[in-house]
């Protein structure tokens, strides 16, 4: 009786280390794809993961906290990222790595403010001037009740920041700004949905679901048609970035950004997908 009933405590030790060692060799064979870089994608590019997984459970996408567009390059070059994730073309410096760029969506930079404030519809050229370089301090001066502005910023070099400059000269000039800046898109949206009568601008793509109120600027909302026409001109690149030859998993993640179902998260989430070519 003893000596079945050690057979059977051995029968039951061998089976559940069998079940562990199953478990240990499924997660060891689970392909990872590492997304560094900008937050400007972030949580595109997460959505567009978390689908892409469901079909795809052998492979994980991971895409950390932003380190802006320079240091997902950095990480891509040091070997310690798949792919990088970027908001603007590559410098003349980065191409000398011999990297490769792929353009993948649009997505329209917009102004939005807390959910509090209800009469401001529109935000001109000149307003946006006088807010960031402090001449406009209150929102009774365009509209709303009354109440001081909170202005979040951008640090130089942020891509949201440097297309804004682009496309407005006289926003580049504004010194000094007003207002705090902020270094993460995610902690911009953070603020502007939690803190009243703030003002920031983010990624349409990024926009927190509750707390925030996107305005038009300049007399046009940012839809695809205006983004298409010109009429919205503040447009950020989003693009993924290689070095190299691709794993099997990255190159399988790309085709699917640039799949049917790709495109079809691309546009919920508030980017417009491109095509061939307009690349």
């Amino acid at each position: 009786m003893v000596l079945k009933m050690r057979t059977f405590f051995i029968f039951l030790v061998a089976v559940a280390w069998l079940t562990f060692l199953g478990s240990f060799t499924t997660l060891l064979a689970h392909d990872k794809v590492v997304i560094a870089g900008t937050g400007d994608s972030r949580k595109l590019l997460r959505l567009l993961g978390e689908e892409y997984c469901l079909t795809h459970p052998d492979i994980l996408i991971e895409v950390p906290k932003s380190v802006g567009s320079s240091g997902g390059i950095k990480s891509l070059i040091e070997g310690r990222c798949d792919l990088a994730r970027v908001g603007r073309p590559l410098s003349a410096n980065e191409l000398y790595y011999n990297l490769k760029y792929l353009l993948f969506a649009r997505a329209p930079i917009v102004f939005v403010v807390n959910e509090n404030i209800k009469a401001v519809e529109n935000l001109s050229q000149v307003a946006l001037i006088d807010i960031y370089a402090g001449r406009v301090t209150r929102w009774d001066e365009l509209g709303q009740l009354s109440g001081k502005i909170y202005i979040a910023n951008r640090e130089k070099g942020d891509s949201s920041r440097t297309v804004i400059e682009k496309v407005i000269p006289e926003f580049a000039r504004i010194e000094p700004f007003a207002g705090k800046v902020l270094y993460t898109t995610q902690e911009t949206a953070r603020v502007v949905s939690f803190y009243k009568n703030t003002i920031a601008y983010l990624p349409l793509s990024e926009i927190p679901e509750k707390g925030v109120r996107v305005l038009s600027y300049a007399g046009f909302f940012a839809t695809q048609a205006t983004v298409h026409s010109g009429s919205y001109p503040l447009v950020v690149p989003l693009g993924l970035v290689w070095h190299g030859e691709l794993s099997p998993a990255a190159a399988d993640f790309i085709a699917f950004v640039s799949s049917p179902a790709g495109t079809k998260i691309i546009l919920a989430s508030g980017a417009y997908p491109v095509s061939g070519l307009e690349r």
